[in-house]
Parts: C-alpha cells; structure tokens; sequence
C-alpha cells in the first residue's frame, strides 16, 4: 500500500489536502485520488471543543466509484459520514444505490505536537 499527500493553506483556518492511495494485494489493484477542504472554527466554548474542525472531501476510486465525505472533528470525538456512488459494472448490481458508511470516533488521549529539531 502506497499514499500520500499535500495540505495547502487557504487561510488561517481554511486548507485543502490532496491525497493519493494505491493499493496491490495479489494481481489486484486500486487506485484513490481525491482531496478534502478542512475549515476550522475557534472559539465554541472553552472545553475540549473550543477548536472544531469541519470537512468535507471527494475521491475518485479509478474505473469503480466516487466517494464523497463530511466530517466533524473536536478534541474528543470525530463523526464522519461517506456514501459511495458506483460508476463501474456494479452500479447494475446494487441498483445505482451505493454505499453510506458512518464513522464515529473518541480520543482518549491528546497527543504532544511534534517537535522541530532544528
């Protein structure tokens, strides 16, 4: 598995990142390109969701879906919400339904930031 990616400040508070993911198990590949525009808001209240960060992001999986994402980020919690819409053969199969998938998740630690050595 490969990835990658750049975070590219808009503002303060505004980045995007792009980001790249290719993956090979057996003679089986997949490629993901997409990118996510993060907004964070300060200042909410003075408890572990004074710095917010809103997302939202859209990939391409070659030759298969587009998955597209919103995401809700605090000190403590992460929710994020995705639906893939198929684009391949498969579409016919799961009737152009697609795929919805939450994420819900807690941090139980706060980690140190990194360091600069020099």
């Amino acid at each position: 598995k490969y990835h990658g990616g750049m975070v590219f400040n808009l503002s303060r508070n505004a980045t995007v990142s792009a980001n790249v993911l290719v993956a090979f198990q057996n003679n089986t590949s997949q490629e993901n390109i997409g990118s996510y525009l993060s907004y964070k808001i300060n200042g909410l209240s003075e408890n572990n969701m004074k710095e917010t960060i809103l997302r939202l992001g859209v990939w391409a999986r070659v030759n298969d879906s587009f998955i597209f994402l919103t995401e809700m980020e605090t000190g403590v919690f992460k929710f994020a919400y995705s639906y893939d819409l198929n684009s391949s053969s498969l579409r016919y199969n799961s009737r152009s339904i697609g795929t919805s998938e939450i994420h819900l998740g807690l941090k139980f630690t706060q980690h140190a930031h990194p360091k600069s050595r020099y």
